[in-house]
């Protein structure tokens, strides 16, 4: 079986933006891209982005993800 090339590529954090602006649920973007975000500029090169919501959330998103 041949090696494939990584074929998945991270969401922009725009993107993401667009797709959690209308979801009625407070989240965040964590990890590295935080950091990077806080100091306003990119640090390193990353592969995903890490979004956080709060637990009692989940089946919202969900419902808005999976409809």
């Amino acid at each position: 079986m041949k090696n494939k090339p990584e074929v998945w590529q991270p969401l922009s954090i725009n993107k993401i933006g667009t797709i959690f602006a209308p979801i009625p649920l407070k989240w965040w973007i964590a990890g590295g891209w935080a950091l990077d975000l806080y100091l306003r500029k990119q640090t390193r090169q990353h592969d995903d982005i890490d979004i956080v919501i709060l637990q009692r959330d989940n089946k919202i998103l969900q419902q808005f993800l999976h409809p």
